[in-house]
């Protein structure tokens, strides 16, 4: 994943490799009601500190997204 965002020229020097990946397990019922178990994992683990670590990066950018998949604080 790493290097087809670098061959995109997506800069992938603010990526951490600590902690696991996260993953969403998605239920739904026959009447379309769904319930969705979340665990975090790696996204979890992201804080303030870290955005304060890579400011120079989001600095730069052109474009920021973000996702509620890293605690709301951070967001």
């Amino acid at each position: 994943m790493l290097e087809s965002l670098a061959d995109s020229l997506v800069n992938t020097g603010g990526i951490g490799r600590e902690g696991t990946t996260g993953m969403a397990l998605i239920n739904v019922s026959g009447r379309g009601e769904n319930n969705i178990v979340l665990v975090p994992g790696a996204n979890g683990m992201m804080g303030k500190a870290d955005i304060d670590r890579h400011i120079r990066l989001l600095e730069g950018c052109d474009v920021l997204l973000v996702q509620l998949e890293i605690p709301l604080a951070v967001v």
